[in-house]
C-alpha cells in the first residue's frame, strides 16, 4: 500500500488509478502489486506511518552514529532477528513478528528475477523528419508512419524502447555507447530510402561487373570522376535493372561509350534498344558519304542512313534541355519536306524555328483564356433575345456581319 505520490501515481482515481509507467514495469519485474490508499483518506495508512517508520527510526536509528553501508546492513539484519524480531508487536498484542514471518510469509515469498531492474529515463519527444528521435545525444530509429509526431522514449542501461503516447510499444534498440551515434532498422526508413542508404562503391561496381563489361566501365568511369560525387548517378543506372534485363543495359552501356560520354541523361537519350536490333552503329557501318552529306551545305541529294538517326539521338537531349518541344515534334516530317524540297540548312532551320514559335503563341493562348476563364460557348446564334424584348434582333445580327464596312 502506498501514498498517491506523483512519482508512483499520476492521477489518483478511487477504480483506475494512473499509474506512472517507470513504477508499473518496477512492480511487473519483482512481481509485486501496487494498492494506492484512497483518496483523501489519510488513516488507511496512518499504522504503516506512525508505526513502523517511526519504530525503526527511534528504536534503531535512535542514538547511532555514521557507519558504513555494509555494516548498517549486517547491523539492522541482527536488529531484526532480535530486538525486533522477538518483541510482542504492537498492533496484533499476540505473535512475535520473526516467528509469523517464518509460519506465514516465508513461503510465500517469490525469487528475485535473473537480472536487477533496469532504471529507466522517461522522455517525450518529437520524431524527425529522418526518422530518428534524440536521446541523451544519441539517435535512435522509430517507424517513418509517426514522423513530426510525439513518441515516448525509455532510456534504461542496456536498451532503449519507444513507445506511443498510449504506451504501445514501436522500436527497441541497444543502448548508444557514444554521442552522435546511431542506432538503425531498415524497416523503419521509408522504402525508397534504403536503397541509396546500402549504396556503396564496391557494392555498385559489383552489381555492374554482372551486368557486363560495358557497364562495368560506365560505372567505373562514373565513380573515377575527382570532383564530382557520382555514386548516385550509378544508383540510377543499376536501378535501369529493374525495368530492363542485363542484356538490354550492356547494349545502352555499349552505346554510350560509342559516343564518348557515359553520363546518365545522356544514356537516357540513348534508349535500350531491343533484342536483335544493333546496340550500336560499327564506325564501319557508317558510310563515308553519310558522315560528309550530313555536316555539308544542303539536303540536295541526301539519302537518309544510320547517322540520321543517331544524329537525331543527339539532339534530343539538347532539344529537350532547350524546352523545343515543337522543333522536337516536328523534326521528322520537316526532315522528310527538306529533303523532298532540296531545302537549305537555312530553310529547314526556319521552319524549325516557326513551329517552336506557333507552338508557344498556341500555348500562351491557351494559358490566357484558361486564366480569364471565358465561357467560349455564347455565341449570337445561342443568345436568347426573347429574354429582353427592347433588343432588336435583326439590327444586331446585320452588326456582326459587318456588311456596314462595305
Amino acid at each position: 500500500m502506498i501514498d498517491n505520490l506523483k512519482t508512483a501515481i499520476l492521477r489518483a482515481v478511487q477504480d483506475d488509478p494512473h499509474v506512472q509507467q517507470s513504477y508499473r514495469e518496477c512492480a511487473a519485474h519483482y512481481g509485486f502489486l501496487i494498492a494506492p490508499c484512497r483518496v483523501a483518506t489519510p488513516q488507511h495508512k496512518g499504522k504503516v506511518e506512525q508505526g513502523g517508520v517511526h519504530y525503526v527510526k527511534r528504536n534503531f536509528l535512535g542514538g547511532r552514529e555514521a557507519t558504513t553501508l555494509a555494516q548498517a546492513n549486517r547491523d539492522v539484519l541482527g536488529w531484526c532477528n532480535t530486538t525486533a524480531g522477538l518483541r510482542i508487536h504492537g498492533t496484533t498484542k499476540e505473535q512475535q513478528p520473526l516467528a509469523r514471518f517464518q509460519e506465514v510469509e516465508q513461503a510465500r515469498l517469490q525469487t528475485l528475477p535473473d537480472t536487477p531492474y533496469d532504471m529507466a529515463v522517461w522522455k517525450i519527444a518529437k520524431l524527425g523528419r529522418d526518422c530518428y528521435v534524440e536521446f541523451d545525444k544519441a539517435y535512435y530509429s522509430a517507424p517513418h508512419r509517426l514522423i513530426t509526431q510525439d513518441v515516448c522514449v525509455c532510456g534504461g542501461l542496456q536498451q532503449m524502447r519507444i513507445f506511443t503516447l498510449d504506451y504501445k510499444l514501436i522500436a527497441t534498440h541497444e543502448r548508444a555507447q557514444k554521442p552522435g551515434e546511431r542506432k538503425t532498422h531498415l524497416d523503419h526508413l521509408p522504402p525508397h530510402k534504403v536503397p541509396g542508404l546500402l549504396l556503396d562503391r564496391d557494392t555498385c561496381l559489383a552489381a555492374a561487373t554482372d551486368v557486363g563489361e560495358a557497364t562495368a566501365q560506365v560505372g567505373g568511369t562514373l565513380l573515377a570522376d575527382p570532383v564530382l560525387d557520382r555514386l548516385p548517378t550509378v544508383g540510377q543506372l543499376l536501378k535501369l535493372r529493374g525495368k530492363f534485363d542485363d542484356q538490354r543495359l550492356e547494349a545502352a552501356c555499349r552505346r554510350a561509350l560509342y559516343f564518348d560520354d557515359p553520363a546518365y541523361k545522356d544514356r537516357q537519350a540513348h534508349p535500350v534498344r531491343r533484342p536483335g536490333r544493333a546496340s550500336h552503329p560499327a564506325p564501319g557501318n557508317c558510310a563515308p558519304g553519310d558522315r560528309i552529306r550530313a555536316r555539308a551545305g544542303g539536303f540536295a541529294g541526301h539519302i537518309p542512313g544510320r547517322c540520321d538517326v543517331e544524329l537525331k539521338h543527339q539532339l534530343t537531349p539538347h532539344l529537350k534541355h532547350l524546352r523545343l518541344s515543337g522543333v522536337l515534334e516536328t523534326l521528322d516530317a520537316r526532315q522528310r519536306q527538306a529533303i523532298d524540297g532540296k531545302w537549305s540548312y537555312i530553310e529547314f532551320l526556319e521552319r524549325l524555328l516557326e513551329d517552336e514559335v506557333e507552338r508557344r503563341d498556341q500555348k500562351q493562348l491557351q494559358l490566357r483564356l484558361r486564366r480569364a476563364a471565358l465561357n467560349t460557348t455564347k455565341t449570337l446564334e445561342t443568345f436568347d433575345f426573347t429574354f429582353n424584348p427592347n433588343i432588336n434582333r435583326q439590327q444586331v445580327l446585320a452588326l456582326a456581319a459587318c456588311d456596314y464596312i462595305r
